[in-house]
């Protein structure tokens, strides 16, 4: 956990002494990002890492809050065996919008959606909730890179998911 959220910091501290390619999102832009993510999932106390790739789309209804949906396919394997899962996840982000001449553009949000799991035949589909923090860093108007800490927990087989992900993409503004 300790290198994960040093990983945050360092890259977050980078991506604040970029270039002035930020440009104020005007009500009704369109984000749309492609990302990869390093999981650990926590299933009861035991322990699994994953790797996910999602898709992103998402529109501001003001200058500092986006609203948008996100798909994201997991492969699992560890202690709970191996695994495949897809998620579908209504998103709310608020930006914090940063000073003139800044483009590193902090943000946090809060997901609910559907968590749907195939394990070893298991199917399983439940409730899905969490919580994101992230910053995106612009090298032009309409183009960012971003990095988010997200938490997830959903349930499978009655049993509790918890699952940390550090999510690394790019996307676009239209």
């Amino acid at each position: 956990m300790r290198y994960v959220l040093s990983v945050v910091l360092c890259v977050g501290l980078a991506a604040s002494l970029v270039g002035t390619a930020w440009s104020q999102p005007n009500v009704g832009d369109t984000n749309v990002s492609l990302s990869a993510a390093f999981n650990s999932l926590d299933v009861e106390g035991a322990d699994s890492d994953s790797f996910s790739i999602s898709a992103d789309y998402g529109r501001f209804v003001s200058e500092s809050l986006e609203v948008g949906a996100g798909l994201e396919f997991q492969d699992v394997s560890g202690d709970v065996g191996d695994a495949t899962s897809w998620l579908l996840l209504g998103k709310a982000k608020h930006h914090f919008l940063p000073p003139a001449g800044r483009t590193t553009v902090p943000y946090v949000g809060l997901q609910l959606g559907f968590a749907s799991v195939d394990s070893g035949g298991v199917d399983d589909t439940s409730f899905a909730w969490g919580a994101m923090a992230g910053l995106k860093s612009y090298d032009k108007p309409n183009r960012f890179w971003l990095v988010e800490l997200s938490f997830l927990r959903y349930e499978i087989e009655d049993a509790d998911v918890d699952e940390l992900m550090l999510r690394l993409g790019q996307g676009f503004v239209f």
